[in-house]
C-alpha cells in the first residue's frame, strides 16, 4: 500500500469518526483546567492565597483520594463561625473572551459539610474592578463522594480581563475540590441538564402540636374571629376579604424562569414581583381563615401552597439563586401553614413540612449562620425574621429548634449591630423603615411564644426618637444619610412603626408622631393583615396612651450610638424647620452605609438646599457604586480629588462634640481615619446660630502637600462669585447663601454631570455614570484650595433665608489665635471667636471678652439677646453679662424682656457658677433642673452643678 492510500485512508476514518460520534451534549471547546497536581501537600496550590482565615480552619492540597492525579484542594472548618476563604486571582495564562459563556464545572467530596460553601468566579476589568455580578456554585451539605457542580456562566461582558476565582468554607465540615475547568459554550446552552432538589425527610408532628404560634397562640382564635364583629375590626375583614375575592380568580403563576444570559436587573425585579404575588396570597387567604373559620379560603390557601411545593427548592426561587424570593415563600408559606394547620391533612403536613425545613435550612446556611462571624449583612439580619417564623411552625424539628436558638440569641446579645442604646440607625431613615419591621415582627413572635422580652432592650424603646428627629412630622421626604435615604417620602410603614414601637415602649412622644402622620398626610397601617393583628392584642393599650408633642424635648440630638446628630430649630413642624443633619460614625461605610464621615445635609422650611447627591436605582448598580456611595457625592472633603474608604467598617469617624441650648447648638467629627492615611487631621466643628445660620469650622491636616477640595451638592443650580467667594442656590422660594470666609484663594467648579473620577484640581472631570433611569438634574460645586498645603483652615457660613426677608451679611477676620466672625442685619449684630489652637484660649473683641475654645453673643437693638461659652471658664459683656466659673463648662443663655433660660453642660464633679445680669432686676429662679442655686444680694445667681446638663428658668418684672 502506497503512503498516499494510506493517508486518504486515515482522513476518510476521521471524517466517519467526527460525524458519527453520538451527540449527546453541545461541543465545547477546552479553555482553562486546574487540576490541583502540583505544589506541596498541606500548602495551598502555586498562585493561591488566603482571602480570609479564621479559626480552626485549614485548606491545602490534599493526598488522600484525589478525584484524579495526585493532590485535591482541601477546606476545612472546625466552628460555626470559622471561614476559610482562598483564591487565585486571576487564573493565570487565561483571556476570557467577552460576549462568550462559560461551562464551569468541578468535582466536589464531602464529609459532614455544614457550612455556606460555594466556588466563586469573577469578572475583572483592567483596572481589577468587578464588572458583573458573581457566578457561584454551591456545593451539597452533608457528606458526599465524588460529584460533579457545574452551570453555564452569564455571557463574559465588555471591558472584561481576567477571571478571578475563590472558593469558601464559612462553617463546619469538609470540603475536597479538584478539576476545575472552564469549558467555552459554543451552542445548545439549552440541553444543560439541570438536576431537581430533592426534598428532605421529616418525621410526621406530633400528635399534640400547637397551633397557631405566629402571632396567636390556639387559645386567641374564638376570640379573634369574635373581633370580626366588631369596630374597627368589621372594617378590616371587610377590606381583607375585598382583596381575597380577586385572588380566587387570579391564575397560578409560573414558576420563574432563569436569567437568560446571566443576572440583569429587571428579571431580577420581574421574579421579585413572582414571589411577592404568591407571598401575598398565600398569607392573605390564610388570614381570612384564621379570623373568619370559612373553610373555602383555606382551600384556596392550600391551592397557592401546594403551587409553590411543585418549584424546586433548589432552583430560581432558591436563596442560592436569587437573595430574595426563597426567604420571601419561606415566610409567607410558613404563616400560612401556621394559621390554616388544623385543615392540612397528613400528606399535606409532609409535603409542607418537607419544603419548609428545605427552604429554612438553605436560608440558615447561606444568610443566618454567617451572621456568627459577619454581624453587619443587612440582608442576613432581616432574614432572622423570616427564619423565626419557620422556626416557630417546625418548632418539633431539632433543626428548627438550632434555627430559634440562634435568632433568640442574636436579637438578645447583638441586635441590631447599626445602632444602640441611643436608638439609631446608621444605614438611615429608608433602611430603618424597612428593617424595623423585622424587629418589630421578631419582638411580638418571641412575646407571644414566651420565648424573650425585647422590650427590655434600649434600643427598641429609643429608635423612635431616630425617626422624629431625622424625618420630622410634615417632611416632605428625608434628607439624610445611607442607600434610599435622600429623598424617602414618609408613608403608611412609617406610621405602622411608630405607633408600634408606640405601645411597646409606652412613650407618648411616638404615637403623637404616628398621629401627625395620619392627620397630615392620611397615613395609616402599611397592610390590613399587621393592623388586625396590632389592634387585636393592644388596641386598649393604644387608647389608654397619651399622645404627648415634643415640646419638652432638646430641639436637636446627638444619636452617639452611630455617630450622628440632629439639628433643629423647629422639631414640631418640618415646614417651619431649619434643619441640618451631620455624620461621623464608627460604624464606617459598611452596608447600607456610605463614604460620608464628616458630612452634612441641609434643609429649610422643607426644601433641601444641601443634599447627598446621586441615587440609588439598585444596590450596585453603576450610578450607586461609583457615585452615589462615594465620598466625591458629599458635602465633606476631599484629598488631591479622592475619597474616603467605602464599604470598610475601618473608614470611621466620631462624634467629638455636642451640645443643644438656649438659642445655640453646636457639634463636632474627626474623621481623618476614613481617608486611609491621607488625612491626619480632619477636625469639623459647626455652630448653629439659631434659627438663622451655620458656622463651619474646617481643621485639616495631611502628611503632604495637598490640594484640598471643599463639596457642596444642591438640587438647583449656584450662582458662583468666585471673586467674593460666595455662592447662592434657589430653591423653590429659599435661598442658601454660601460665604468661603477663609481661605480666599479658592479655585471653583460646578457641573450637573455624575463624573465618578476627577483629579487634585478637577474634582467632577470624567467616567459619568448615569442613573438608570432620567432623574432631576443635580448640581456639584468643589471649591479647591489654589495652592499645595499641608494644613489648612476652612471657615464656611450658611445662611437659609426666604425671598421675602432680607439677608444677613458676613465677614471674617484672622487674628492669629482667634478667628472672628461677624454678622449684620437690621438692629442686629452677631460676634463669634473662635480659637484657633484647638483649646480654651483668650477670646476679646467689640465689647466681648471670653476665655474658652468659642464664644458668641447675638446683640439685638444694642443688647445682648443671646450668648454662647463653649468649653470655658469666664465670659463678659461690658455692661451687661458677667459670667464666671471654676471648672471648664459649656453655658449658653436666651434673654427676652422679662426672663432668660440658661443651659449649662459640665464633665466636672463639680462645678460652681456664678452669672451676674447687669441692668435688669433681681431674677428670681423659676424653674431649675438637677442643680442648686440661689440669688445674692447683689443680684447673681450662684449654682452648683453636678455632672450633665442644667437648665435654668428666670424671670423679673
Amino acid at each position: 500500500m502506497s503512503i498516499r492510500s494510506v493517508i486518504w485512508i486515515f482522513l476518510l476514518a476521521f471524517f466517519l469518526a467526527i460525524n458519527w460520534l453520538p451527540a449527546t451534549r453541545a461541543q465545547t471547546h477546552p479553555a482553562v483546567l486546574i487540576d490541583f497536581d502540583h505544589g506541596t501537600e498541606g500548602a495551598l496550590p502555586p498562585g493561591w492565597i488566603w482571602i480570609v482565615q479564621s479559626k480552626e480552619v485549614a485548606s491545602g492540597l490534599d493526598s488522600d483520594s484525589p478525584y484524579s492525579g495526585r493532590y485535591s484542594l482541601r477546606l476545612s472548618g472546625g466552628a460555626y463561625d470559622s471561614v476559610a476563604r482562598v483564591g487565585i486571582n486571576p487564573i493565570r495564562d487565561f483571556k476570557p473572551l467577552v460576549g462568550e459563556r462559560y461551562l464551569v464545572s468541578i468535582r466536589c467530596r464531602s464529609e459532614m459539610l455544614d457550612a455556606d460553601a460555594w466556588v466563586k468566579i469573577e469578572f475583572i476589568d483592567a483596572q481589577r474592578k468587578r464588572v458583573l455580578g458573581n457566578f457561584f456554585l454551591r456545593p451539597e451539605p452533608g457528606s458526599h463522594d465524588w460529584y460533579l457542580l457545574e452551570g453555564l456562566s452569564p455571557r463574559v461582558p465588555e471591558d472584561t480581563a481576567e477571571i478571578w476565582l475563590n472558593v469558601n468554607l464559612s462553617g463546619t465540615g469538609q470540603l475536597w475540590l479538584d478539576d476545575f475547568s472552564l469549558e467555552l459554550w459554543t451552542e445548545g446552552a439549552d440541553e444543560l441538564t439541570t438536576r431537581r432538589s430533592p426534598l428532605p425527610q421529616v418525621p410526621p408532628p406530633p400528635a399534640d402540636a400547637q397551633h397557631p404560634r405566629i402571632y396567636f397562640r390556639p387559645d386567641d382564635v374564638e376570640a379573634l374571629r369574635a373581633k370580626i364583629r366588631q369596630i374597627p375590626f368589621r372594617q378590616l375583614a371587610e377590606m381583607i376579604l375585598a382583596r381575597t375575592a380577586g385572588i380566587l380568580v387570579t391564575p397560578l403563576p409560573d414558576e420563574p424562569e432563569p436569567y437568560p444570559d446571566g443576572w440583569e436587573v429587571n428579571h431580577w425585579r420581574y421574579m421579585r414581583q413572582i414571589a411577592s404575588q404568591v407571598s401575598d396570597n398565600m398569607e392573605l387567604l390564610a388570614f381570612a381563615y384564621l379570623i373568619t373559620g370559612d373553610e373555602m379560603y383555606a382551600e384556596e390557601a392550600k391551592r397557592w401552597i401546594k403551587h409553590v411545593c411543585s418549584w424546586d427548592v433548589g432552583g430560581t426561587t432558591s436563596s442560592a439563586y436569587h437573595d430574595d424570593l426563597g426567604r420571601w415563600i419561606l415566610s409567607s408559606m410558613s404563616a400560612a401553614v401556621d394559621w390554616i394547620y388544623d385543615t392540612l391533612t397528613p400528606d399535606e403536613l409532609t409535603l409542607v413540612r418537607s419544603v419548609l425545613l428545605a427552604r429554612g435550612r438553605e436560608l440558615y446556611r447561606l444568610q443566618v449562620r454567617p451572621l456568627a462571624n459577619q454581624p453587619y449583612n443587612s440582608h442576613a439580619i432581616s432574614s432572622l425574621c423570616y427564619l423565626t417564623r419557620v422556626a416557630l411552625v417546625l418548632s418539633d424539628l431539632p433543626e428548627a429548634q438550632e434555627w430559634l436558638a440562634f435568632t433568640t440569641r442574636f436579637y438578645q446579645e447583638h441586635y441590631p449591630p447599626w445602632g444602640g442604646k441611643d436608638g439609631g440607625w446608621s444605614e438611615g431613615v429608608s433602611y430603618w423603615k424597612s428593617s424595623v419591621a423585622h424587629a418589630l415582627e421578631v419582638a411580638e413572635l418571641f412575646r407571644v411564644a414566651a420565648i424573650a422580652d425585647l422590650w427590655t432592650k434600649d434600643w427598641y424603646k429609643n429608635t423612635g426618637y431616630f425617626k422624629m428627629y431625622f424625618q420630622p412630622p410634615g417632611s416632605n421626604y428625608a434628607n439624610g444619610f445611607g442607600d434610599g435615604a435622600a429623598f424617602d417620602a414618609l408613608s403608611n410603614s412609617d406610621y405602622t412603626a411608630m405607633i408600634m414601637f408606640a405601645v411597646g415602649a409606652e412613650n407618648g412622644y411616638f404615637k403623637w408622631y404616628a398621629q401627625q402622620l395620619q392627620q397630615r398626610g392620611g397615613r395609616w397601617f402599611a397592610d390590613y393583615v399587621r393592623a388586625y393583628c396590632f389592634l387585636y392584642r393592644y388596641s386598649d393599650r393604644l387608647a389608654d396612651l397619651e399622645a404627648k408633642a415634643p415640646v419638652d424635648l432638646p430641639r436637636s440630638k446627638a444619636f452617639y450610638d452611630i455617630g450622628q446628630v440632629a439639628l433643629h430649630s423647629n422639631l414640631l413642624n418640618a415646614r417651619d424647620d431649619i434643619s441640618l443633619y451631620f455624620k461621623s460614625s464608627p460604624l464606617g461605610s459598611v452596608s447600607h452605609s456610605h463614604g460620608d464621615q464628616n458630612s452634612f445635609t441641609l434643609s429649610a422650611w422643607n426644601e433641601p438646599l444641601a443634599i447627598s447627591a446621586g441615587w440609588y436605582d439598585w444596590y450596585g448598580s453603576d450610578q450607586h457604586y461609583l457615585f452615589n456611595r462615594q465620598t466625591r457625592s458629599k458635602n465633606t472633603v476631599l484629598v488631591d480629588g479622592e475619597g474616603q474608604h467605602y464599604r470598610s467598617i475601618d473608614a470611621s469617624g466620631e462624634i467629638t462634640a455636642f451640645f443643644t441650648g438656649a438659642g445655640y447648638d453646636l457639634t463636632a467629627g474627626e474623621a481623618a481615619k476614613a481617608y486611609g492615611g491621607k488625612l491626619e487631621r480632619f477636625s469639623r466643628q459647626i455652630l448653629y446660630c439659631v434659627p438663622d445660620y451655620f458656622l463651619i469650622i474646617d481643621d485639616l491636616k495631611a502628611p503632604k502637600p495637598v490640594h484640598f477640595n471643599w463639596l457642596l451638592h444642591t438640587l438647583s443650580p449656584p450662582h458662583i462669585d468666585a471673586a467674593a467667594g460666595t455662592l447662592q442656590v434657589e430653591q423653590n422660594g429659599v435661598h442658601l447663601h454660601v460665604d468661603f470666609l477663609t481661605p480666599r484663594q479658592l479655585d471653583f467648579e460646578q457641573t450637573d454631570r455624575y463624573y465618578s473620577s476627577g483629579d487634585a484640581r478637577t474634582v467632577f472631570k470624567e467616567n459619568e455614570v448615569l442613573p438608570e433611569t432620567e432623574k432631576p438634574p443635580q448640581y456639584h460645586v468643589a471649591a479647591t484650595t489654589r495652592e499645595r498645603s499641608a494644613e489648612e483652615r476652612f471657615v464656611t457660613v450658611l445662611h437659609p433665608y426666604k425671598k421675602t426677608a432680607s439677608p444677613l451679611r458676613f465677614t471674617g477676620t484672622d487674628r492669629g489665635p482667634v478667628y472672628e466672625v461677624r454678622a449684620t442685619g437690621d438692629a442686629r449684630h452677631d460676634l463669634t471667636l473662635i480659637s484657633m489652637q484647638d483649646e480654651a484660649t483668650r477670646l476679646r473683641g467689640s465689647g466681648l471678652e471670653a476665655e474658652g475654645r468659642l464664644a458668641s453673643v447675638s446683640w439685638v437693638n444694642e443688647r445682648p439677646a443671646r450668648l454662647l461659652l463653649y468649653e470655658g471658664r469666664r465670659l463678659q459683656i461690658d455692661g451687661f453679662i458677667e459670667l464666671d466659673a471654676d471648672q471648664p463648662c459649656t453655658v449658653s443663655m436666651e434673654i427676652a424682656e422679662e426672663q432668660a433660660q440658661v443651659v449649662v453642660e459640665t464633665d466636672a464633679a463639680e462645678t460652681v457658677l456664678r452669672l451676674l445680669l447687669k441692668q435688669t432686676p433681681r431674677p428670681v429662679i423659676d424653674e431649675g433642673q438637677s442643680l442648686s442655686a440661689i440669688v445674692d444680694e447683689d443680684g447673681s445667681v450662684q449654682l452648683r452643678l453636678s455632672p450633665g446638663r442644667h437648665v435654668l428658668q428666670l424671670s423679673w418684672q
